[in-house]
Order: C-alpha cells, then structure tokens, then sequence
C-alpha cells in the first residue's frame, strides 16, 4: 500500500457531510487505499474543539463531570427496572423525530439503556441534536448501525473522525469496520493510536495500513493493544520494532486485535504442542487465523 499523502484545506468535515459519503458508498464496494483514490471529503481538516465539551452528549451535566463518571453512572442506572409506561414514552420520543416503530424496536432492543434516560431532559436533547444535523431519514440509518449513537454529540463523532483523517487514515474504512470508534472519547481514540506507533515504531504510512486492515483495535486501550503486540513477538522470538513482526501484523486477520492477549497466545501454543513447534509454525498459524477457532487449525 502506498504512503498517504495527507493535504489540508480549510473546509470543515462536518458529521453531516461524513456520514453522508458513508451512506452512499456500497457496502461491497472497496473503499480507496491510496492517498490519489480518497475522496476530497476525506482530505479536510476540522477546527479544533474545546477541551470542556460536554461528556457522552448530556447536556444537562457539569462541564467539570469526567466522561468516566458519566459512563459509570450509566451502567449504575441501566440496571434499574425502567418506571411503568417507561418504554412508551420512550417509543413515543423516537416516533416523535420520525424513526418508525419498527425501527426504534431494533434500537431499544440492541441498545435498552434508552429506556433508563429521562425522555425531556436527555433523550429529546439527543435525539434532535442528531435530527438537526442528519434529517430523519439519515438518523434513521445510522440508529440502526450504532444504536448508541445518541451517547454523544455530533460534534463530538466528527472529533474522531477528523483527526484520523489528519493522521492520513480513511475515516470512511476505519467507520465501516469498526463503527462504535467514531463515538469513541477523542483522548482514548489519540492514547490507543500513540501505544501502538511507539511500541512497535510504525511509520505513519505503517499506521495507516494497520488501521485499514485493524480497525478495531481503536475499540480498546494501550494496554490491551500493547498485551497482543508482546504476544505475538513473544510467540515469534520477534522484537516489537523488528520489519518482520511489523509484517505478520499488518498481513494478520483482521479480528487479531479483537482477541484477548492470553486467549490468543494459548491457542497458537496449543497448536504448536498438538502438531509441531517452531516460531515459523506459530507464524503460520497467526497469518492464516488459526487462532480465531477454541481448537486451532491450519
């Protein structure tokens, strides 16, 4: 894959705009993989935003709270048994910006922690923040592919996005792999990105084909991304630097970064011991997803 060539201008990437490119890329349709292939759209750059933007899209909370808490006192309160009349009045908010019944079915059916929010002072403000910048029929699509997507702002999805795009990443591939990303914390997305270019001395065209290929490694933290990198240089006898590992890294399945460090090196020793040791057996293994089954095969 050839570098990306990244190039600044000043219009602004709105989530609107993002989103919009998104919807009209087929699924089966390769997204671009060179720096000449992007779309213009994905070649902008975003102003930066305030450091005290409201957390997880709650407009009610204190600029001061930490998103960690806010997320905290989530999980505290989905499980609560939601008041009587509850889900219909939550029903009623979603049909009330448009979403079909069959629609805010499928969300509240994947996504229930809707049915703990309180429907005046926290999902309507969610839900036309999203009405406003997206229109309903854009709103309508994207609830059904992140159905906790009324946890942040729009502004705060754009965040993620336009600061991939500024590091040379296709926002629009990374979105399509891994969509919970986009409403990832800022800071998060930045700290699990930092972890990996260091540990395993990526060049930024290197980190731009690791993301292509696993994005969804911006789902976890340093220290999980970092506990599959050791793994796979322990199995190898491979320094995290070495050109070698970075290649078994880059030509790995894609679910590599999605599997537990420990599960992951205990199913290509397992394998190594069944049928035959040897770092080059352990490669193999780990280039062709032999690890991705509980009994690892060639």
């Amino acid at each position: 894959m050839a570098p990306f060539a990244l190039s600044i201008t000043s219009t602004p990437v709105t989530s609107k705009l993002f989103l919009q490119l998104l919807l009209h890329a087929a699924p089966h349709k390769a997204l671009p993989s060179t720096a000449h292939d992007l779309p213009v759209l994905l070649m902008c750059t975003r102003r930066p935003l305030s450091s005290h933007r409201l957390c997880c899209g709650n407009s009610h909370l204190s600029h001061q709270q930490p998103c960690s808490t806010v997320r905290r006192k989530l999980l505290t309160s989905a499980t609560k048994l939601a008041p009587a009349g509850k889900p219909d009045a939550v029903q009623a908010e979603f049909a009330k910006a448009g979403i079909s019944a069959e629609v805010t079915q499928k969300v509240l059916k994947r996504y229930k922690y809707y049915l703990t929010w309180d429907v005046e002072t926290k999902l309507r403000s969610a839900l036309q923040s999203w009405l406003q910048e997206l229109g309903t029929v854009q709103l309508s699509q994207q609830l059904q592919k992140l159905p906790h997507l009324l946890l942040h702002t729009p502004d705060e999805s754009t965040e993620v996005c336009s600061w991939l795009m500024s590091k040379g990443v296709n926002a629009a591939r990374v979105q399509h792999k891994a969509p919970r990303v986009m409403i990832r914390e800022i800071g998060a997305v930045q700290s699990t990105y930092k972890a990996l270019q260091q540990a395993a001395a990526f060049s930024d065209a290197q980190m731009c084909m690791l993301l292509h290929k696993h994005s969804v490694a911006l789902l976890y933290g340093p220290e999980r991304v970092l506990g599959t990198l050791q793994a796979v240089s322990s199995m190898l006898g491979m320094p995290m630097t070495s050109d070698s590992l970075k290649q078994v890294v880059l030509n790995a399945p894609s679910r590599l970064f999605s599997m537990n460090p420990d599960t992951l090196h205990e199913r290509v020793a397992s394998f190594c011991q069944k049928y035959a040791t040897g770092t080059h057996v352990a490669r193999a293994v780990i280039l062709r997803g032999g690890f991705l089954t509980p009994e690892p095969v060639m």
